[in-house]
């Protein structure tokens, strides 16, 4: 198999042998690999795992310091010129989510655990935050503040792969979508995702709205016509990105 990689680009042969690897290491067919990666089930989930290296790639060639760290659960570190280090949570776009109407465009962004946790976890979790575990136990798959400085939103999963009408598309080519991958990417603090108002409502039941855990599916808003998003989401490479 080597052998016949000798005439490809060096770094796709290094990574290709790699991938090589690691199906012989898990036990996958390497010539089925693609039918298994376009899985509709399955595609989604790489995407999300692969935006990480992304925007890790992206960040570093703008020369922002950054770093992961595969035995924490955070997705990256970002590195302040003030020296501070900002723990990233990366995110995608919720599925077909993307929405026009008369006074902008609307992109869901999918913010939220894989998974609730137990009674004995909600418990364990609400003392650490120093909160009632029934109201945790009722947001145990929400993020809050503590968890993560920031999200990195990606906004491709809530177009790509679907029909799109020609106010879709003109939006795309308006924010450059269409050509540049890295005007997909958007950030907001954590603290001004929380539920805290009419715009960003926790939609559990039994929740008084002012619940401090950041809702399941935050907006983007751009208003009609505009380039860069209302706050408190802004673009991750404009000229001046996450300062």
């Amino acid at each position: 198999m080597n052998e016949e990689l000798g005439n490809i680009n060096e770094s796709f042969r290094r990574a290709l042998c790699e991938l090589i690897e690691v199906c012989e290491e898990q036990r996958i067919n390497i010539h089925t690999l693609y039918k298994v990666v376009a899985n509709k089930k399955v595609a989604p989930m790489i995407r999300g795992v692969g935006n990480e290296y992304d925007v890790f790639d992206l960040l570093r060639l703008q020369g922002i310091g950054v770093r992961k760290d595969e035995e924490k659960d955070t997705d990256l570190y970002i590195m302040l010129k003030n020296r501070t280090e900002l723990k990233g949570e990366v995110k995608q776009g919720k599925k077909d989510s993307l929405r026009i109407t008369s006074e902008g465009v609307y992109v869901k962004i999918k913010c939220m655990r894989s998974r609730t946790s137990g009674e004995k976890r909600s418990k364990q979790r609400a003392a650490i935050l120093n909160i009632d575990p029934a109201l945790y136990k009722v947001h145990s798959d929400q993020y809050r503040t503590t968890n993560f400085d920031i999200v990195l939103a990606n906004i491709e999963n809530t177009y790509i792969n679907l029909e799109l009408d020609d106010a879709e598309r003109e939006f795309l080519e308006l924010i450059g979508a269409d050509k540049d991958r890295k005007a997909v990417w958007y950030w907001a603090s954590s603290k001004d995702l929380i539920s805290t108002s009419k715009h960003r409502c926790c939609q559990r039941r039994n929740c008084d709205k002012n619940c401090g855990f950041i809702p399941h599916y935050p907006e983007i808003f751009f208003k009609k016509g505009t380039v860069n998003p209302e706050l408190p989401w802004k673009r991750v490479f404009a000229k001046r990105p996450i300062t």
